[in-house]
């Protein structure tokens, strides 16, 4: 007896060539996550769920997230780090919060007609 697909099935032949089609069960696989990565993913798709008013999955969370991230150096992100814990008098807590002011702040002053760089420039 052996084993031959076909299109998703696996179709035998015995010794007296009588063909038996056997369909078998699909895999899924389920990635291992953190409960911390749990939680985000949980929040992200609740979040998706209100914006869109439709059923999400954690599928279409991380497409979600992949779509709006940006790679950074990752010493870029220390030195982001660093100037969080040595300003934290300033008000951002976490990378995130301070990327998106800093984000915020140059759209703010480009549009102002104010170079990123100019001495001038006041925040």
């Amino acid at each position: 007896m052996h084993l031959r697909p076909k299109s998703g099935k696996f179709q035998t032949e015995n010794a007296c060539n009588i063909r038996i089609h056997l369909r078998l069960p699909r895999v899924i696989v389920r990635p291992k996550i953190s409960d911390e990565a749990h939680a985000k993913l949980t929040s992200v798709v609740g979040r998706l769920m209100a914006e869109t008013g439709k059923m999400k999955t954690y599928s279409d969370a991380v497409e979600s997230i992949l779509s709006k991230s940006v790679m950074l150096s990752p010493q870029l992100l220390k030195e982001v780090e660093n100037f969080i814990k040595k300003n934290a008098k300033l008000g951002c807590t976490t990378k995130e919060e301070f990327i998106q002011y800093a984000i915020h702040s140059t759209l703010m002053s480009l549009s102002e007609g104010i170079s990123p760089s100019d001495p001038k420039r006041s925040n």
